[in-house]
């Protein structure tokens, strides 16, 4: 974890800043020249350095508000409220630099957890091999997808802060730095640590201006109006409040910013019979054992998708896709436990009602009949001004 982060993160219980104990760190090399942030402040090499220059590897992160604790691991922030339940080796490690202090918020949170999805999406995005192609497309056609999904020519978005809503593996999140923003990726799962490992991979020089965070996005542990954009990218669908975690991307994104989200488009009544009917025994078996069973599975699920895009005289996108590929694929489908699908209206009504404008269908034309996708923008702030002045926006 970088100290820039502290600008961004708040307590998701109590929505105050934090206070930081670092406990381990090491120092990352950086060039200054190429810092997103130094594009929209003017700030010196000194500054620039103790925002990206230390990597906290181990600390805790303590609210200002309640004194809500939460760790520093592996150099990624885990900012869920049941932290304490889910990294009881942490705080037992440093109880004494805590001075053994765990509030009652956290585990005051745990009710009506759905502990099911966190587990299912790490197992997951861990089993997913960097080289595979993610929903069968490699990392290079994503890169450019995003551009066209958020809206943007090339060159636009340099210098701006981007958030990348469930994250997975982190490979694009990552790999959007190339396009000169400072990119944070959000993810309630394990998967966080996979990515804070390979940001170099992906980003090459440009890693220390990408952080991953472990958060809830209907519990989102951000400031509000932090973020130049947001992306969510098959996520709100598979949560308890889909419109709820949509909300969450317009409150952190700022006046004049950009939202997108894509989510799973609503299929014809006999697949979604059928998929209703699997899915009710496959989302109460153990993923592990599931994910076992979506191997073998593969050959007669590629022999049903051969068949109906026969039928439809279409080419089935996972033509090319590996065994692995189409499982993760299968796993995707039938082990979350919540799985909401809508009509492209239905999407475009949730940016209608949030005051969202400048509404765009960028759905794309390989996804569009599994996908539904859009993008609006959040309208600039009227700012009150004298009597006989004219208005101007923010």
């Amino acid at each position: 974890m970088k100290r820039r982060l502290l600008d961004i993160v708040r307590c998701p219980i109590d929505g105050s800043a934090f206070d930081l104990e670092v406990f381990t760190s090491t120092t990352e090399n950086f060039d200054p020249d190429k810092c997103p942030l130094r594009l929209v402040r003017e700030m010196d090499d000194a500054a620039l350095q103790r925002l990206y220059g230390e990597e906290i590897l181990e600390g805790a992160l303590i609210s200002r508000d309640a004194g809500n604790v939460y760790p520093i691991i592996a150099g990624v922030p885990r900012l869920i409220p049941h932290a304490a339940r889910d990294y009881p080796e942490f705080f037992r490690k440093y109880r004494t630099a805590l001075k053994g202090k765990l509030p009652d918020a956290h585990l005051a949170q745990l009710a009506g957890r759905d502990r099911r999805s966190p587990k299912s999406f790490g197992l997951q995005w861990n089993r997913y091999q960097f080289e595979d192609r993610t929903w069968f497309k490699d990392l290079a056609l994503r890169q450019r997808e995003f551009l066209h999904s958020m809206g943007v020519a090339r060159g636009q978005l340099a210098g701006h802060l981007v958030l990348d809503a469930g994250c997975g593996h982190g490979a694009l999140t990552a790999a959007l730095a190339v396009h000169g923003v400072e990119a944070v990726g959000l993810d309630f799962t394990v998967a966080v640590e996979r990515a804070q490992q390979n940001r170099a991979r992906f980003a090459g020089e440009l890693a220390p201006f990408v952080h991953y965070i472990q958060g809830d996005l209907l519990q989102p542990p951000l400031a509000p109006e932090c973020f130049d954009h947001a992306h969510s990218s098959g996520v709100i669908h598979h949560t308890p409040d889909p419109r709820g975690a949509f909300a969450s991307l317009v409150r952190v994104t700022r006046p004049g910013g950009r939202v997108y989200v894509q989510v799973y488009r609503k299929r014809e009544r006999w697949v979604a019979v059928s998929n209703a009917i699997v899915r009710a025994v496959t989302t109460r078996l153990p993923p592990r054992l599931l994910w076992a069973l979506c191997l073998p599975a593969v050959p007669v699920h590629t022999v049903l998708v051969y068949l109906v895009a026969a039928l439809r005289h279409e080419r089935p996108m996972l033509a090319d896709s590996t065994l692995r590929e189409r499982a993760v694929s299968l796993f995707d489908n039938f082990s979350p436990r919540y799985q909401f699908r809508y009509r492209p209206e239905e999407i475009r009504q949730f940016f209608v009602d949030s005051g969202l404008g400048e509404i765009e269908d960028t759905t794309l034309a390989n996804e569009m009949r599994h996908m539904v996708a859009f993008v609006g923008v959040k309208p600039p702030v009227r700012v009150p001004v004298k009597a006989g002045a004219k208005m101007a926006t923010a």
